[in-house]
């Protein structure tokens, strides 16, 4: 539905002829998307993929969607920053995983080579562990923290007191 804005010639280029099944709201439409999956259902889709072709959003870097397929293990293939031109600088993906493809050509090498279980240097790069070293909780709990302050017990009122 957001076209470009979430790199979807980059895609379609990289993944065509291959056995993609782009899965969540929207993915109907594409070529083997199989649509909303509830969190068991989505676990398991994870679980089964061998490869996570991620191509970014504009404005955001990354989305749940990355952060999910890290946490599950699941080898990532991103696109560079370069295809973002000027909002290049907000896109960091590719240098959190290591795997900035340049072209969709490349990225479909990757794909393939991890498609067909050649072996690859994204299996061994500990995607799962990056993901817990970045997004865990021990992480990212005092980042929300020092954020947004820390949440008190409710007030009489039903609202949240912030202690800053």
């Amino acid at each position: 539905e957001r076209g470009e804005a979430v790199g979807l010639s980059f895609y379609l280029a990289a993944t065509k002829d291959l056995p993609a099944k782009p899965a969540g709201p929207g993915s109907e439409r594409l070529p083997g998307g199989i649509g909303t999956l509830d969190y068991d259902r989505m676990r398991q889709y994870l679980r089964l993929c061998r490869a996570y072709l991620y191509t970014g959003t504009i404005p955001a870097s990354y989305t749940l969607g990355l952060i999910e397929a890290m946490l599950s293990g699941v080898p990532v293939v991103t696109m560079h920053r370069q295809n973002w031109g000027p909002l290049a600088e907000l896109y960091e993906a590719g240098e959190i995983t290591g795997t900035g493809a340049y072209t969709p050509e490349e990225a479909r090498g990757w794909l393939e080579r991890l498609v067909t279980n050649e072996p690859d240097h994204l299996r061994s790069q500990g995607v799962r562990q990056r993901a817990v070293d970045l997004f865990g909780m021990d992480t990212i709990g005092p980042q929300w923290v020092a954020f947004l302050g820390r949440p008190d017990k409710a007030s009489q009122t039903g609202a949240w007191d912030l202690v800053l």
